[in-house]
């Protein structure tokens, strides 16, 4: 069932690992409709520098070159930081606060046709 191909990203600033994010290029029903098709992550010590904004900005590009017209994103309710980031690059919600293992969380669907190359 949930079984996909990821494409994996590094960011890299000044030869200091910052995070990586994944962008999953096999889709099925469950991806489409309720799995999160991209996640990122950031270090710890690199976290609330603005590095979120540009791992999320660049993988949607990625996407839009992969032929992605729309992404999902899930995003924990607790997580306010990736919420914002998320929102920021276009994220309008669409399953809103549903239950997970670790509390709820939130399915964001960003619309691709909006994001310039």
């Amino acid at each position: 069932k949930l079984n996909t191909t990821t494409k994996k990203y590094i960011l890299v600033d000044n030869d200091k690992l910052i995070g990586d994010a994944g962008i999953r290029t096999t889709l099925n029903n469950f991806w489409i409709n309720k799995g999160s098709q991209i996640f990122y992550k950031i270090r710890l010590d690199e976290r609330n520098k603005g590095y979120g904004n540009i791992i999320l900005n660049l993988a949607l590009k990625e996407a839009k070159k992969l032929g992605f017209e729309k992404v999902r994103i899930n995003c924990d309710d607790n997580n306010i930081k990736s919420k914002k980031v998320i929102i920021k690059n276009g994220g309008k919600p669409d399953i809103i606060s549903y239950k997970t293992s670790d509390g709820t969380s939130t399915s964001y669907v960003i619309d691709l046709t909006e994001i310039t190359k």
